[in-house]
């Protein structure tokens, strides 16, 4: 397991990293993966019909619905924020999707330097996981886990038991916020060559009681919230590696230069092995 995560992203990107010393979580229902948050919900649902074959399909009806409302209505107030990036240093589709056509960098993380600032900030770093009988595997093992009253609390009636609704709102809140880590975690198996970690924080994106706010920008034809994590000190600081893209025409010094400016020292800057132009 490599030491090192990845950030693809443009010249500009770089230096508004370095000025503010800190990356930017954004909003995930905007990513370009339409089904972005969704595959561990309905993995969920998918194994509860299975393992409930023996009652009515309306049954079975009502609990699949209750999944996923709890899920959707969680998600109304509660959204999952992230910064993305790849095992992998030097690879093609990143220089092309996410760094300027090749001309951007891609830059380096020491992991465990920056695990150490997300426990100060609430969120967590995760590994994507691509593979389906992966993730069928971690679904089955969490509604393992599942206290075997959460999925009867989803499908009550609390009119007719209201002395119950106390319970009902606690395991909805349980489950659709577990469940929400592992939904941007699972994706599809087609993007598994992006070997994609990233940092992940839930976040009221609403509430008053928010203590670091939501943050705005535009982006074509919509606008994006996110919310900045910074990098901390000079003296432990998780850039590590910078690696210039294909198509860059940016001096290794250059870089060096850029970095001393900030603080930032010892630096490893190395250029791209890939033949693109």
């Amino acid at each position: 397991m490599t030491d090192m995560l990845y950030h693809y992203c443009s010249l500009d990107t770089l230096i508004k990293i370095l000025d503010s010393n800190s990356i930017w979580m954004t909003e995930l229902t905007q990513a370009n993966d339409h089904l972005e948050g969704k595959l561990a919900s309905q993995g969920l649902i998918d194994l509860v019909i299975k393992q409930t074959i023996e009652v009515s399909s309306t049954t079975r009806q009502e609990t699949a619905e209750s999944i996923k409302s709890t899920c959707d209505n969680f998600e109304s107030a509660i959204r999952g924020f992230a910064t993305c990036f790849s095992e992998a240093p030097d690879k093609l589709s990143q220089w092309r999707g996410y760094a300027n056509d090749g001309k951007g960098i891609s830059i380096g993380f020491d992991k465990e330097r920056l695990r150490s600032l997300l426990e100060r900030n609430r969120a967590q770093l995760i590994e994507a996981i691509y593979d389906p009988a992966e993730q069928e595997r971690v679904i089955t093992e969490y509604n393992t886990h599942l206290p075997e009253s959460t999925l009867g609390y989803l499908s009550l009636d609390t009119t007719r038991v209201p002395e119950r609704k106390q319970q009902q709102d606690t395991a909805k809140l349980s489950l659709a916020s577990s469940l929400m880590t592992y939904n941007y975690q699972f994706k599809q198996e087609g993007f598994s060559e992006e070997q994609e970690w990233r940092v992940f924080s839930k976040i009221a994106i609403n509430s008053p009681h928010r203590k670091t706010p939501i943050n705005f920008f535009a982006k074509d034809d919509r606008i994006i919230p996110y919310q900045t994590l910074g990098l901390g000190g000079s003296d432990c600081h998780p850039i590590t590696e910078i690696y210039i893209g294909p198509k860059c025409l940016t001096d290794a010094k250059v870089i060096t230069a850029l970095l001393i400016k900030y603080g930032i020292k010892g630096v490893e800057v190395k250029s791209s092995t890939i033949s693109y132009r």
